[in-house]
């Protein structure tokens, strides 16, 4: 999800290629057709699509995954989809999409929008106050 040209992609498949024997099936979906050029000759045997990825009629259009992986563009982005998802943060838009498509996913999101704190710290802990959490309760 907004694979741009596909190196989260590349990390997953070198990873798989070093623990197992079962290959990976790589969707990239990305909407900026110049960074799907570029993404073909970095993995040509994975399936690259065109597409707004908060659009949820595209989103539905294509199927069910195991993993969604992404490192979304942050903060308040435009999107014509907005009133379709609980948060006006993008990367948080598109962490509620990849639940309506997948079964697992991993992000990178910046630390303000985690729900713990890793980065620049001697030790990580869950943050009783944040963003993730707020955007939590809207969603119960």
């Amino acid at each position: 999800m907004c694979a741009g040209i596909g190196i989260l992609s590349y990390a997953a498949v070198m990873e798989e290629d070093s623990w197992s024997q079962c290959p990976l099936k790589i969707t990239c979906v990305e909407i900026n057709p110049d960074y799907i050029e570029i993404g073909k000759k970095l993995l040509p045997h994975a399936q690259w699509i065109c597409g707004d990825i908060l659009d949820p009629d595209f989103l539905r259009s294509l199927g069910h995954f195991d993993f969604a992986i992404s490192n979304p563009p942050f903060g308040n982005i435009n999107s014509s989809h907005r009133k379709a998802y609980k948060s006006g943060l993008f990367e948080y838009m598109v962490i509620e999409a990849a639940s309506q498509i997948a079964n697992n996913s991993i992000f990178i999101i910046p630390q303000m929008s985690a729900p713990f704190v890793y980065s620049n710290s001697n030790n990580s802990r869950w943050l009783d106050d944040c963003r993730a959490k707020k955007l939590k309760k809207k969603s119960v």
